[in-house]
């Protein structure tokens, strides 16, 4: 029988494995852009009937930014119109239930996993649940309250039967949080549309960077993971070396934050804040830099896209993902995280020394040759048949 699809007992036909993906937000974010293009690449290159789930009010994400980050296409979506992790419960137990899938995928937050367990287990599919870990928060509680949600997800994490990371630092992180065996979580790294990419960044130049140059650009959710301190502080350097302007594209509750950084520094009239920007590929194939500057990371997936549009990656060497997608000074440059004069001379060296720059675009367009949607379906496939039995 064919990997792309499963017997039909009851009618005695083959058909498309029926697959289901759960996801907690749906902004503009990296887990989101690879929840789309998995979506997409089960339905084209598998032929998986694929849906998505939402576990939360479909206006929830204007709180966070007016623009809405598009849909997977081709792909039914479905929202749970709820606010609270509790409320998930009973509704994406009957639509599991009503929609009998032969495999569940988590990608979300690892606090969302013990409801979907209980909703699973109301569906009685626990054995078809795939948890997908796209980091792990740092432990930043000590009340009753957090040690109790700890050790559910902890228990959560024992009983799914399948797991697996995006990163290898990631896998390593939740087997040591919540106790597994050392191979207990498995590793696929996130994919990138390299070609489609390259294709939309080749429009023209945005109209923020008229005039502006160089330009360092950062693509991230202005959220406190990011390391915002640190990249200002850094830029602050550089803008007393250089011209250069700071584009941040991207949209989060750290906006304001940020302005006031900037305001403090002295260099709020050459930082440009674009919100989000449903291309941002065109801002990357105009940037003379790009930074990720965070205080932890599942993967770091923006790297890689930065990678493919050929602009030159510096990063913080942060807990789990960037020391994975890059090696330091052959397709990009990691510094110490935290660190804002090893930040700032990492960003002069790539805008000073054209040489160093050229071989790290080299570099970084062979090394996001790597990571291929093609690659990333055919692991996830594999992890399908595992949990159906085949293997």
């Amino acid at each position: 029988m064919s990997s792309y699809a499963v017997r039909d007992k009851e009618r005695g036909r083959t058909v498309p494995m029926r697959v289901l993906i759960i996801t907690s937000n749906w902004i503009y974010g990296g887990r989101e852009r690879v929840v789309k293009l998995l979506c997409e690449g089960f339905r084209e290159l598998l032929g998986w009937d694929v849906t998505l789930v939402v576990a939360r009010r479909r206006d929830a994400t204007t709180a966070v930014s007016p623009e809405r980050f598009p849909e997977p296409q081709g792909i039914p979506v479905r929202w749970l119109e709820t606010d609270r992790l509790r409320g998930v419960v009973f509704p994406l137990g009957r639509m599991i239930r009503n929609l009998h899938p032969d495999v569940v995928f988590w990608h979300a937050d690892v606090d969302a996993f013990p409801y979907y367990w209980v909703a699973s287990i109301l569906a009685g599919c626990t054995s078809r649940v795939v948890a997908v870990y796209h980091g792990v928060l740092p432990i930043l509680g000590t009340s009753v309250r957090f040690r109790l949600g700890e050790r559910l997800r902890g228990m959560v994490a024992r009983m799914v039967l399948v797991s697996v990371a995006v990163s290898k630092g990631t896998a390593s992180a939740v087997e040591k949080r919540f106790r597994l065996r050392s191979d207990a979580v498995g590793v696929i790294y996130n994919a990138i549309d390299a070609p489609d990419m390259r294709a939309r960044a080749s429009g023209r130049e945005p109209e923020e960077l008229a005039g502006k140059y160089p330009v360092i650009l950062v693509v991230a959710r202005l959220s406190p993971q990011k390391d915002w301190e640190t990249l200002v502080g850094a830029f602050r350097t550089v803008a007393t070396a250089t011209r250069a302007t700071l584009c941040i594209v991207g949209e989060g509750e750290e906006r304001e934050h940020i302005i006031q950084l900037a305001r403090d520094a002295g260099v709020v009239d050459r930082v440009v804040l674009a919100g989000n920007r449903p291309n941002p590929y065109e801002y990357m194939s105009h940037a003379d830099a790009f930074v990720l500057c965070s205080h932890y990371e599942g993967f770091g997936m923006v790297l890689l896209e930065a990678m493919a549009c050929g602009v030159p990656v510096v990063a913080t060497d942060c807990e789990s993902g960037p020391r994975e997608a890059i090696t330091h000074g052959q397709n990009g440059l990691l510094v110490p995280p935290e660190d804002p004069a090893a930040l700032a001379e990492g960003i002069l060296a790539v805008l000073t020394g054209a040489d160093l720059a050229k071989h790290l675009r080299q570099g970084g367009l062979k090394r996001a040759a790597e990571f291929s949607l093609h690659d990333a379906v055919e692991a996830y496939r594999q992890v399908a048949e595992r949990v159906c039995g085949w293997s």
